[in-house]
């Protein structure tokens, strides 16, 4: 591997690594009901950078964090849904 890949596999981690962290932290501000989930997911797939909207990467990259915010919120009703009818896992 040369010292381009290795640079770029570490700017890739670190993009992981971020993403990640923003949905742990934007799942537990929608736990805690401070924001609504539709405003969020719109504004970010509605985001521009000084007028002109992001790069396709950018924009794929923002729909894939909007798709994973809806999954983990799906999971998290469903889990609430088993816990109130009492057929937990």
């Amino acid at each position: 591997m040369d010292a381009e890949e290795i640079r770029l596999l570490k700017i890739e981690g670190r993009q992981n690594a971020l993403a990640m962290a923003w949905l742990y932290l934007a799942a537990q501000v929608e736990m805690c009901d401070l924001l609504d989930s539709d405003s969020l997911e719109q504004a970010l797939l509605a985001k521009h950078w000084n007028g002109a909207p992001f790069e396709p990467h950018a924009q794929k990259a923002m729909q894939h964090l909007v798709e994973q915010l809806a999954d983990a919120r799906e999971t998290r009703r469903t889990s609430e849904l088993y816990r109130m009818t009492g057929h937990e896992e």
